[in-house]
């Protein structure tokens, strides 16, 4: 029986294991594939393609008219894009979190209540919060301070129990706080009868908040003296002696830690021309140049060609401009065609190609790079003497 679930364990392991490396193999060898062309006649024009099949990838990039768009898909949906197209799920998970963070609206209900949505949010559910609340209670205020409803209905609107006088105390103080244009409004609102019953004055109300804060303020002050301690001693006055050799003092001072941070440069710095000097950063330096080439032989398109019609306003100058070009003939020969004008000033062309590039190749630079050990030793040196 043991023997049995140990067997079943180790197939489902296998199972698991013999997934992974199949979906690392598809991630690391299926190609990622590129087409692009670009003309130029008096404007740019370019369009791009990237697809990798293992994950669905298709990105599209255009430049016309002087507008870059781009449009990104992944599994089938559009996960980034600065055009109309509607983004999927994934993209908004990704993509899209400062988008549902855009301005809010404001929707009016039957009853004249006010609620704040986000104008981004899919599922249309009202989201409301303590701003959102006293928004609508000021806002309710000025409803009932224009209208002739009864002190009643103005209570229940903002929220308040006409039987609980400290919780209305406490939102008209924070009413009154957030815009104190409103104590007019809500003093014409509330009964002066109930204010009798209640206790609720709003006068009173304002005066106690200000002796709340005015109290505030002393016992800080009070705890910052308590810590503190004893009372500053009255300064001593200084002569014009003592204020000249601190001032003295301070200069050479100043000039001593200059000197010092100049030294310490001073090392460094030759400390990191002995290291340029040193075999081993040559050997380093022929290392990335290596990579380098690799890396461009990775990416470069497999097919390519195009042509270049470019003409000058004096012919002198045309005649230079091609034989500067013919300098670097290897660098576009095969593949570009230089179309030299000698009677017009003219610069127009178009070139397309596409290629491949396998992640493999990428990882195997990337594995090189980590472990070359002229690199690692190189790198060690100027940490150490930039550091130091």
């Amino acid at each position: 029986m043991v023997l049995t679930i140990l067997k079943i364990i180790g197939i489902i392991l296998l199972v698991l294991l013999l997934l992974i490396i199949f979906i690392l193999s598809l991630l690391l060898f299926l190609p990622i594939k590129y087409r692009f062309s670009a003309e130029y006649f008096e404007n740019p024009d370019v369009i791009a393609f990237i697809r990798f099949a293992p994950v669905g990838l298709n990105a599209q990039v255009t430049f016309k008219n002087n507008d870059l768009l781009y449009t990104v898909k992944a599994f089938g949906g559009v996960i980034m894009t600065n055009t109309d197209a509607r983004l999927s799920w994934l993209g908004r998970r990704l993509f899209a979190a400062t988008d549902n963070e855009s301005e809010d609206i404001v929707l009016n209900t039957d009853n004249n209540t006010e609620h704040i949505v986000s104008k981004n949010s899919h599922k249309g559910v009202d989201e409301p919060d303590s701003v959102s609340s006293e928004v609508n209670l000021t806002r309710k205020t000025e409803e009932y301070g224009e209208n002739t409803h009864s002190e009643h209905d103005f209570k229940e609107s903002v929220g308040i129990d006409a039987y609980n006088p400290v919780e209305e105390k406490t939102v008209i103080n924070k009413m009154i706080e957030e815009e104190p244009d409103i104590k007019n409004e809500i003093k014409d609102n509330i009964d002066v009868n109930d204010k009798k019953d209640n206790n609720v004055d709003i006068d009173n109300i304002i005066e106690d908040n200000k002796e709340v804060k005015k109290n505030k303020k002393k016992i800080k002050k009070d705890k910052k003296k308590s810590q503190s301690g004893k009372e500053k001693k009255p300064k001593h006055k200084r002569t014009v002696t003592e204020k000249i050799d601190d001032k003295i003092n301070f200069i050479k001072k100043k000039y001593a830690d200059i000197k010092e941070k100049l030294l310490k440069l001073n090392k460094k710095k030759d400390g990191l021309i002995k290291v340029y000097k040193s075999k081993r950063f040559e050997a380093a330096k022929k290392d990335v140049k290596n990579y380098i080439k690799y890396i461009l032989m990775v990416i470069k398109p497999k097919h390519i060609e195009g042509w270049v019609h470019v003409g000058l306003s004096d012919p002198a100058d045309t005649g230079e401009l091609i034989g500067v070009l013919a300098m670097i003939l290897p660098l576009y020969d095969g593949f570009l065609d230089i179309r030299p004008d000698f009677d017009r000033q003219i610069l127009e062309g178009r070139l397309k190609g596409d290629g491949r590039i396998r992640l493999c190749s990428i990882a195997k630079i990337i594995v090189r790079i980590i472990f070359n050990k002229n690199l690692i030793k190189v790198a060690k040196r100027v940490k150490t003497i930039v550091e130091a």
